[in-house]
């Protein structure tokens, strides 16, 4: 991410740890929900779907709508409905 929105610095320098969502999201055996949206200017769309991809089932995509602070905001009822569906798989009969 650090190289993502810092291009100019070399952040393999400066960081010194690597968190590496890609190849650790593979290992999570709990189900997962995940909440992105397209106009996020912080966090590409892409990575994002590319972290979904990578996901171990059980995992739930919500496609939301707004920038990456405001997102839940200007998703309204989209954002808590899917929180709630999400919730909902999570209760055992």
């Amino acid at each position: 991410m650090a190289s993502h929105l810092y291009p100019f610095i070399p952040a393999k320098w400066i960081c010194s740890y690597k968190y590496d969502s890609f190849s650790r999201i593979k290992s999570v055996k709990v189900p997962k929900l995940f909440m992105h949206s397209k106009s996020d200017d912080i966090v590409p769309f892409e990575l994002g779907l590319k972290l979904y991809n990578q996901a171990s089932e059980p995992k739930t995509q919500a496609i939301i709508i707004g920038d990456h602070n405001n997102g839940f905001l200007d998703s309204g009822e989209l954002y808590i409905n899917a929180i709630k569906t999400f919730i909902e798989t999570l209760k055992i009969n």
